[in-house]
């Protein structure tokens, strides 16, 4: 890929000419951040409780449109590197970063659509105004 990587130190290098541990490496960072994303906002655990254990070790309370948002960011970023990765898919190391975006992505398959039936079982209700969903 011609697109700009930079390392920590502050090095730039295409994303083409990074070695195959290098690519595994941010690839495999990358998807953590985003496994821990969905991991936080997706705890099947009393929520109230999680904010509150989030307060005593002085963390922030987790907001699903920041976390959303950051989500999103990290993918964005991602697209390239896995580009990259497909080109070189038929290598080992490449090969075990795939069930990692699948646990980050929470799913292996075609993503399920979003519809309204879906964010009504979601706890969003059609008729109130308070849930911020346009219908």
């Amino acid at each position: 890929m011609y697109v700009t990587h930079v390392n920590r130190n502050g090095t730039t290098c295409l994303i083409g000419e990074m070695s195959d541990q290098h690519l595994v490496g941010h690839l495999m960072l990358q998807l953590g951040k985003l496994h821990a994303l969905r991991e936080v906002v997706t705890k099947p655990q009393n929520q109230e409780a999680t904010q509150f254990e989030r307060l005593l070790a002085g963390h922030k309370p987790i907001n699903l449109e920041n976390s959303a948002e950051a989500y999103r960011h990290i993918i964005d970023a991602l697209y390239p590197y896995l580009a990259e990765a497909m080109l070189r898919s038929d290598k080992v190391e490449i090969q075990q970063v795939l069930p990692h975006l699948r646990a980050a992505m929470g799913r292996d398959g075609e993503m399920v659509p979003i519809t309204k039936t879906a964010l009504i079982e979601l706890g969003y209700n059609a008729d109130d105004d308070d849930d911020d969903v346009p219908f």
